[in-house]
């Protein structure tokens, strides 16, 4: 997850179970959702200094839409993540989804057409965690906030170790039920992810 930069507004409910729906790909309604359950508790999602949308700062790669070079939601981690993915095909459908969901420039993403291209991935390759997180942030920005806790679940169900959904987790649940949020924070922590956010600052204080 990087560059957070989340919507206040939403209530987001827990939820378990993805349910990818790709039919045809062929414009923005094919897309992958999810179930929530029904009878989850409600997670608030944060609020302060992490209100409204920005602009990266740093330097950023020189791609037509471009990321910031490292950290999270960063070109470094999409070049990770994409030498994951099977066939050059879906590679390059993820570079572009990552793109389009995290690019520098906040004007230059489009989070429906980010998922649309994640479902067709979800579709050829269900266990591929980032993704998930990729869809997660796509969504939350969609107004889709508990389809996109689910989804942030599903990556980490898929991979245990996958930091930056943990990460991801970490935040939402922040002023919801933080005893499962600072689990989550010290899982991202154990696995190496900066604390970009200062979650640590602001709701995960180190105890004695």
């Amino acid at each position: 997850m990087s560059r957070l930069a989340w919507v206040p507004r939403l209530g987001l409910i827990a939820a378990i179970g993805l349910v990818p729906v790709v039919a045809g790909c062929q414009n923005a309604k094919d897309q992958a959702t999810v179930t929530p359950s029904a009878d989850a508790p409600p997670v608030a999602a944060p609020r302060g200094p992490f209100q409204g949308m920005a602009d990266a700062d740093g330097p950023t790669d020189d791609h037509a839409i471009r990321l910031k070079l490292a950290g999270l939601s960063s070109a470094e981690e999409m070049t990770r993540d994409r030498a994951r993915l099977d066939t050059a095909a879906l590679k390059n459908s993820y570079e572009m989804a990552f793109r389009l969901a995290f690019a520098a420039r906040v004007a230059e993403r489009n989070y429906p057409e980010s998922a649309r291209l994640i479902g067709t991935i979800i579709s050829a390759q269900p266990e591929y965690a980032p993704a998930y997180r990729v869809l997660g942030y796509a969504l939350f920005n969609m107004d889709r906030g508990t389809e996109a806790l689910a989804a942030y679940k599903r990556a980490v169900a898929v991979d245990p170790n996958y930091g930056e959904a943990h990460y991801a987790l970490a935040f939402l649940f922040a002023m919801g039920d933080r005893a499962v949020g600072r689990e989550h924070f010290k899982k991202a922590m154990e696995l190496g992810i900066k604390d970009e956010r200062n979650l640590e600052g602001q709701f995960y204080p180190r105890t004695p």
